[in-house]
């Protein structure tokens, strides 16, 4: 039988995330993506735990069990990793290896640099280390998409995507998934095979226009990523970038 965690409200940084808990030894915390939660991470958990290591996956900020606060400024990526070092001590280690996947790898990326005191090593899947560029992400997208549609631009009015997304979020959820599935790529095969500047535009356009709609398969479930690279703290140095998750998603 799979080994099942534990869940636990842990506070940290002023707020309480909802945590997912199993195993004993090292502390390895696992930090999910958008639209996920900490069941992005059920097969891994038991995994880890087995192999001898203390595992806590959490709910990020503002998603799934944990709390979220309403001021947009309470989603800075100082916060994040602020919650994640805070996780680390309120369980009563003095260090954690963290793992992160999309939005969940710039989060374990940078609290290792701000709280390197509470990181063992890092690992991260889909989004590799980017340095500060010349402006702000948003002013840069905002330069290269103009009047074109790009999801993080989107998140940037409040209210709106929400009202979008949580008229059926059930909905929502599976379009997103299913576009971003093996299926669904074979389903689209004007979907580009390699990643471009304009990729996630005709993604988020294309699952934008069809809420609503059911995709042709009953049993979707979120993909996982493949490429996890172990670094060491000391190698990781900056450089710009173009492309960086919004301070909103």
């Amino acid at each position: 039988m799979t080994l099942q965690p534990e869940f636990a409200t842990v506070q940290t940084n002023g707020i309480g995330l909802r945590v997912a808990l199993a195993g004993k030894g090292p502390l390895v915390v696992l930090v999910h993506g958008w639209p996920e939660s900490w069941y992005s991470w059920r097969h891994q958990i038991p995994a880890l735990a087995e192999a001898g290591y203390r595992v806590a996956a959490p709910d990020v900020r503002g998603y799934g069990g944990s709390d979220k606060p309403a001021a947009i400024e309470a989603y800075a990526i100082k916060e994040m990793c602020a919650d994640i070092a805070g996780l680390v001590e309120a369980l009563g280690e003095r260090q954690a290896i963290l793992v992160g996947h999309d939005w969940g790898a710039p989060i374990v990326w940078h609290t290792s640099l701000f709280f390197p005191q509470r990181v063992r090593a890092v690992a991260a899947l889909s989004v590799p280390h980017a340095g500060r560029g010349p402006a702000p992400r948003i002013e840069l997208f905002r330069n290269i998409y103009k009047d074109r549609f790009f999801y993080q631009l989107y998140f940037q009015q409040p209210g709106v995507a929400e009202a979008e997304f949580e008229s059926d979020v059930r909905a929502s959820l599976r379009k997103i998934y299913y576009a971003a599935s093996g299926e669904g790529r074979k389903g689209h095969p004007d979907r580009p095979s390699r990643p471009t500047r304009n990729t996630s535009t005709v993604w988020w356009t294309r699952i934008r226009c069809r809420i609503g709609s059911r995709p042709t398969t009953s049993n979707i479930t979120p993909g996982n990523s493949q490429g996890m690279a172990f670094v060491d703290r000391s190698t990781v140095t900056a450089r710009p970038s173009s492309t960086s998750p919004s301070r909103r998603r």
